[in-house]
């Protein structure tokens, strides 16, 4: 931001300052920074789950994803300053949908939780875990077709994107549900 002597005048103006030929923000403004409030809730949030306090956990991944408004220095992208905490940033926001999920899903709220599975593959859908949890959102609701059809969307995109089959893990429980095992 460029400042003139000419926006004494600006309701800003008092927040900022003059010091040593440049000008600064006043100490005793605070600030709320969008990035440090996502990281301090992520914290909070794996804090809360870690100790058992699963409605708190829920609530705090649930603000953090409201407040998620896509990536870091979205206006740079090939800024290499940014590189790696856009990636950082980008990997807390996709475990919070994977973790929120679970979440959801534990407490038996599969809508909500395969909205959560849905999201995260679009970001990311090579997750196979995100594969795993729709499968189960979806025969639990009694819905076993589609969590077939989701096994065989994981197959494809594991072998389309990555040329590797799916775990042991995602292939039993397919089987489980083809079975119609309780899931």
């Amino acid at each position: 931001m460029v400042c003139s002597p000419r926006l004494r005048g600006c309701s800003w103006h008092r927040s900022a300052r003059p010091t040593g030929g440049v000008w600064g923000l006043h100490p005793a403004v605070s600030l709320w920074v969008d990035v440090d409030h996502f990281e301090e809730r992520a914290a909070q949030a794996r804090t809360e789950e870690r100790a058992g306090h699963t409605e708190a956990a829920v609530a705090a991944y649930e603000d953090l994803l409201g407040r998620y408004r896509g990536e870091f220095v979205v206006d740079g992208p090939y800024e290499e300053w940014a590189a790696p905490r856009r990636e950082r940033l980008r990997l807390q926001h996709l475990d919070a949908l994977d973790r929120l999920a679970q979440l959801h899903l534990d407490a038996g709220r599969c809508a909500r939780a395969a909205d959560l599975a849905q999201r995260l593959l679009a970001e990311d859908p090579c997750r196979e875990h995100a594969h795993r949890l729709l499968m189960r959102c979806h025969s639990r609701r009694g819905l076993p077709h589609l969590a077939l059809l989701q096994f065989r969307s994981c197959v494809r995109t594991l072998n389309r994107e990555l040329r590797v089959e799916p775990a042991p893990e995602t292939v039993a429980l397919f089987r489980a549900i083809r079975r119609h095992d309780q899931v």
